[in-house]
């Protein structure tokens, strides 16, 4: 009778062993796959804040590889205020567009974003330039955006004949900004078919360029949220990890236990017989 208490007894610990141990089995695959989890994770993160500064180290690259300093000075010499249009919504934020007729003007501009500013740390501009025929005839008006988000319509009043009469010196600040802004505008896109230049009556492209901007700091925005996704989904990973390996610790405390338990038992019987 006691000794087939103690074979039953024996039996049920193995059992309860046998079960500890699955658990403890369960769990280690578990943190396994966890472990995995989390480094692509990380690999994911790495890899798309590679890809966000290689674009921000390009275009500042583009931006900076012909120019130096003001390009609304380096276009034109000088500015002479003419009016305000109109303010647009930015993110919050009112861009304020300002005209201003050019007092010493020595070469055409472009509609378009000025080459390089910083929001937030952030590239906000690009280029978007007028149709290939706007830039041979010299009939761009060149648009740029200061640091205080006030954004400078410059109005070409000379014609032709006399662009083409500009100093040499003249001619090549205007090609070297048209290069300029040829590279960035190959960087960030191309101006729609059949863009025009703006004219006092057609504020609507001066809105149109502003929404560019928008969509320019909006993407910016949705990488950095996509990297912030990142980060929450390698936290959760890590914390469900770390809950793992505290089941795992458990089981094998538990296992420890039955089997400490098993063989007292043993011993008891065995004393008894």
């Amino acid at each position: 009778m006691v000794n087939q208490y103690n074979n039953e007894i024996a039996v049920l610990a193995s059992e309860q062993t046998a079960m500890l141990f699955d658990r403890v089995s369960e769990a280690e695959a578990q943190t396994a796959a966890q472990e995995a989890d989390v480094s692509q994770a990380k690999a994911d993160a790495e890899e798309t804040t590679k890809q966000q500064e290689a674009r921000t180290v390009a275009v500042q690259n583009q931006a900076n590889s012909k120019l130096v300093g003001d390009p609304v000075r380096v276009a034109t010499g000088g500015l002479e205020f003419c009016r305000s249009d109109m303010t647009i919504p930015l993110g919050g934020l009112e861009l304020e567009i300002k005209r201003f007729h050019t007092t010493e003007a020595k070469a055409s501009g472009f509609f378009g974003r000025s080459w390089v500013s910083i929001f937030d740390s952030r590239v906000i501009r690009g280029v978007n330039r007028f149709a290939e025929q706007e830039l041979e005839n010299r009939q761009a008006i060149l648009f740029s955006i200061d640091e205080q988000l006030q954004a400078i319509l410059i109005l070409r009043e000379e014609t032709n004949a006399k662009l083409s009469a500009m100093h040499e010196k003249a001619e090549q600040d205007y090609l070297a900004l048209e290069n300029s802004l040829n590279e960035l505008q190959a960087a960030i896109g191309k101006a729609p078919a059949g863009a025009k230049p703006v004219i006092q009556s057609n504020i609507a492209r001066t809105s149109n360029a502003m929404n560019r901007i928008a969509y320019i700091m909006e993407n910016q925005l949705a990488n950095e949220q996509q990297a912030l996704e990142i980060e929450r989904r390698v936290q959760a990973l890590e914390k469900a990890k770390h809950t793992a390996e505290l089941g795992l610790a458990r089981a094998l405390k538990e296992a420890e236990k039955s089997a400490l338990h098993k063989d007292l038992n043993r011993h008891v019987w065995q004393e008894d017989d």
